[in-house]
């Protein structure tokens, strides 16, 4: 698997089969293998893919130079050659409107941050959704234990798969050519 320049290695035949044995039914290991694979590839990109800046300083920036031009192009000595050479005010209308949109932006970026710390989409919950998926087309009951399972009752089918799931998903992303930083992401986002 492989996506931007990271290579995720490939599920081998065994994690095939321990997710095959613990959904308790054969299944189609081609679609399995697809299917799983995709779902790890898409989970480890989210996971590192970087937070996005705020461009709000930078537009503010822009719109002031642009107004601060404007004012300079106003006071300067050779104003009237520039009235007749030029048609200034529909200069200065265009650049006002053009700031003005600048600021438009930036409050429109400004309503979408909030206080408090960034919130971040949490993948494990994705992740089982996804698993969930993956065993409602098998017609395995997505179920967990109760309170506590007893030594003599083996654990819910999909319960084992989502667990087989989650250490065949650590092992491929332990194993990637990811960066030391970006396995440790993936690790506090997902693990």
């Amino acid at each position: 698997m492989s996506f931007t320049g990271v290579t995720l290695p490939d599920l081998t035949d065994e994690d095939i089969e321990t997710l095959e044995r613990a959904l308790g039914k054969s299944v189609d290991r081609g679609w399995l293998v697809q299917r799983v694979s995709h779902i790890i590839r898409e989970i480890v990109r989210i996971a590192i893919q970087p937070k996005p800046q705020d461009h709000r300083p930078e537009l503010q920036r822009i719109a002031r130079q642009g107004r601060l031009w404007l004012r300079q192009a106003a006071e300067c000595h050779s104003h009237s050659k520039l009235l007749i050479n030029t048609n200034f005010k529909q200069l200065e209308v265009e650049v006002n409107r053009f700031c003005d949109q600048i600021d438009a932006i930036r409050r429109e970026y400004g309503g979408a941050v909030k206080a408090g710390p960034p919130r971040r989409r949490l993948l494990l919950p994705v992740f089982i959704g996804e698993m969930i998926g993956i065993a409602k087309l098998e017609k395995v009951l997505p179920s967990t234990p109760g309170r506590a399972i007893l030594p003599t009752r083996p654990p819910p089918a999909f319960f084992s798969f989502v667990k087989r799931a989650l250490a065949i998903s650590r092992k491929v992303v332990r194993t990637s050519s990811l960066t030391e930083a970006e396995k440790k992401i993936c690790t506090i986002r997902l693990f």
